[in-house]
């Protein structure tokens, strides 16, 4: 029994480096490790600026305000991980859209600003965007690309 309890979990490992269709995105990080800091405006169906540029390996603090009049969300991921989220989302509903901020994604208040501090990757790109009813589907999106 118990072997076969550690031949799973090496398969788990195994398959969860492949990582599928996802990518390296890069990881939470703590605020003191952040280089800088990028001022990020959420408006209703749009964030302000949309194009980001980071350093290989950087880790900032992304500051969003939400400048809008509804909530929104920030939530950094690959194309996959902001279809599925936009899936998700879209099944709630009418139900309560506010989940728990996490490492990749923090949601805003009209008027409120938060931070989310993240490490990016050696390569690649980032995509953020915000998943509330309609607005990643009107472009309340952006992508951070990482490049010496």
């Amino acid at each position: 029994m118990k072997h076969r309890l550690v031949m799973a979990c090496a398969l788990l490992l195994v398959v969860g480096a492949c990582g599928g269709d996802s990518k390296d995105v890069g990881k939470a990080a703590d605020a003191a490790k952040a280089s800088r800091t990028i001022e990020i405006r959420a408006l209703d169906n749009k964030f302000e600026p949309t194009d980001i540029k980071v350093k290989p390996d950087e880790t900032v603090t992304l500051s969003v305000t939400n400048a809008g009049t509804e909530l929104h969300e920030l939530l950094l991921g690959d194309k996959k991980t902001q279809d599925d989220h936009d899936k998700e989302m879209a099944e709630m509903g009418d139900a309560e859209m506010k989940m728990s901020d996490e490492g990749n994604r923090i949601f805003v208040e009209p008027g409120e600003t938060k931070q989310l501090t993240w490490t990016f990757p050696s390569k690649g790109s980032v995509i953020f965007g915000c998943h509330m009813p309609g607005d990643y589907a009107a472009g309340m999106k952006g992508t951070v690309s990482v490049s010496a």
